[in-house]
């Protein structure tokens, strides 16, 4: 099914724009490799846990109550 729809949307396309989706498909099976190495490699899909790691940070007040609300608090 999908073969028939590559072949009408190509059906009288340039020799260039089809090269260029060829290209492009190969591209997309290289990524694909690749990706699957990385699961192999790392075991999962996301890449490595803690990757962003001591990048980010929380205020010393985070758990206090916001002024804001001061009034529902009582």
């Amino acid at each position: 099914m999908p073969i028939d729809l590559l072949m009408k949307e190509t059906d009288g396309v340039s020799d260039d724009i089809i090269m260029s989706a060829v290209y492009y498909i190969r591209f997309l099976k290289n990524e694909k490799k690749a990706e699957k190495e990385k699961v192999k490699k790392n075991g999962n899909i996301r890449g490595l846990y803690g990757i962003y790691k001591g990048k980010g940070w929380m205020s010393d007040d985070f758990d206090e109550p916001l002024e804001d609300f001061k009034e529902y608090m009582e």
